[in-house]
């Protein structure tokens, strides 16, 4: 899973006091509740273990390097004293996590206004007299006052200031391990180098796994299983299973140079 994948989706600014950790939270692509409890390895943990990030990308890989998988992410800015202390580990909970890679940065001071509108009205004053002639020569002069009310609205802009932070929670499972490896699909550059569009490039070899005994390091381009292709991505893995609990080759692409290693792989019984 890439960590880039994690962060495609936009921030969002908190206005109320809920838990964005819960409100953001989304399933990373192709990830559901059904498929996080079919690759968990284990009952998920009632107190999630929380870890201060650093770079989510290398921490990512350090975590699949350690036999975790990410399920989901939460990312979010916020006001700081808007997001609750225990927000991450209680979404965890929630989700099964059983490790929590939690990062907060200072964003800014974000400056805005707010439009207040008020209620006006204006009253004016007035007088007036007129005078009338008769036939006879006399006249009359007539006096008055009054008044008139006009009502209306104004709309004023308060200016505000916010200090903001950037959240962001990644979630893990302990997962079942069969190969130990992440691969990802090789680049044209990567096809080049190995020979071969079916090819796959290792992210990730996972601790005290087949791939890490077999002597695979990261950045490994396999080519081949037992000197023959297996279609890239979508191949690799039913090609593996049908040798499972045997020896197999693997044709591989190191710093440009073609070397060969075995793998023992478990028998299927041990996933």
């Amino acid at each position: 899973m890439k960590i880039r994948t994690f962060l495609a989706a936009g921030t969002f600014v908190l206005s109320s006091c809920v838990n964005p950790y819960a409100t953001r939270f989304q399933y990373a692509p192709g990830i559901t509740p059904t498929a996080v409890a079919e690759h968990r390895a284990g009952p998920p943990s009632t107190s999630p273990e929380l870890i201060q990030g650093s770079n989510p990308s290398s921490d990512v890989q350090a975590q699949e390097a350690d036999g975790y998988m990410p399920i989901g992410y939460a990312d979010f800015s916020a006001a700081p004293g808007f997001v609750p202390s225990d927000g991450a580990a209680k979404q965890g909970i929630a989700v099964g996590a059983d490790r929590v890679l939690v990062y907060s940065n200072y964003e800014g001071t974000v400056t805005t206004a707010i439009p207040i509108t008020t209620p006006t009205q204006s009253t004016t004053f007035y007088s007036g007299n007129a005078t009338a002639y008769g036939s006879n020569g006399t006249s009359t002069t007539a006096y008055g006052t009054g008044s008139a009310t006009t009502y209306g609205s104004q709309t004023q802009l308060m200016p505000l200031t916010i200090e903001r932070d950037h959240y962001l929670a990644v979630y893990f499972i302990r997962a079942k391990v069969w190969l130990g490896a992440v691969y990802y699909a090789v680049d044209a550059a990567q096809a080049q180098m190995a020979g071969s569009v079916d090819a796959v490039r290792l992210n990730v070899v996972m601790h005290g796994t087949p791939a890490a005994a077999a002597g695979l390091v990261p950045g490994d381009i396999v080519t081949s299983v037992n000197g023959a292709p297996f279609g890239g991505v979508s191949g690799l893995m039913p090609t593996l299973m049908r040798d499972a609990g045997q020896k197999v080759l693997l044709g591989v692409t190191r710093n440009g140079q073609a070397i060969t290693k075995e793998i023992s792989l478990p028998a299927l019984s041990s996933q």
